[in-house]
C-alpha cells in the first residue's frame, strides 16, 4: 500500500534448520537435543512508513512448523500409506521439554501449538501419532503448573 503520507512493507523471511535435516519420507519426529525434521520457521513483518514525520511502526509474527515433536518414524515407506511406529513416552518428554524451552529461549512471549492431525479412528495410524502428542503437551502443562505453584513464583516457566 502506497499513498503520499504512508507507505505498508510487507516482509516475509522463511527459514530452514540445519540441525535435524533430511527428506520428508526418510526424517521424522525429533531427535535427543529437541531438534524436529521439517522445521520451518516463517516470519511476517508489516512495516508502516509514515513520510513525513519519518516514523517507522513494525509489527511481527512467527508461525513455526515441523514434524511432531515425539520419537516416531514410518515402516517402509515405499507404500502409499506407510504405517507409523510409535516409540513409547518414557525418554520423550526430556526432547520435548527441550523443544519448548528454545521457544522461550528465543524470547516468544506467547507460544501456542496447533496440532493438525487428523483425529478421526478412520486414519488410525495418525490418530494415535496426534493422541500421543497430545497427552505428552498436556503431561508437560501439568507439570508446568504444578512447578509454578511449588515455586510461588509469578514467572512465566510454563514449558507451553
Amino acid at each position: 500500500l502506497n499513498d503520499q503520507l504512508n507507505v505498508i512493507k510487507y516482509t516475509l523471511i522463511a527459514r530452514r534448520s540445519r540441525h535435524f535435516a533430511g527428506t520428508r519420507n526418510l526424517r521424522r519426529g525429533i531427535n535427543s537435543n529437541g531438534y524436529v525434521a521439517n522445521y520451518i520457521e516463517t516470519e511476517q513483518i508489516v512495516t508502516k512508513c509514515q513520510t513525513l514525520l519519518s516514523t517507522y511502526r513494525s509489527s511481527s509474527l512467527i508461525q513455526i512448523r515441523g514434524s511432531v515433536p515425539l520419537y516416531w518414524s514410518h515402516i517402509n515407506i515405499y507404500t502409499p500409506s506407510p504405517d507409523i511406529q510409535l516409540e513409547s513416552m518414557d525418554h520423550e518428554l526430556k526432547p520435548l521439554i527441550k523443544h519448548f524451552q528454545r521457544f522461550q529461549s528465543f524470547g516468544y512471549q506467547s507460544i501456542y501449538v496447533l496440532n493438525l492431525i487428523r483425529r478421526n479412528n478412520k486414519h488410525v495410524r495418525e490418530f494415535l501419532l496426534g493422541s500421543a502428542y497430545t497427552n505428552a503437551v498436556e503431561y508437560i502443562n501439568q507439570i508446568s503448573s504444578n512447578n509454578k505453584e511449588d515455586n510461588d513464583s509469578n514467572d512465566n516457566d510454563s514449558y507451553l
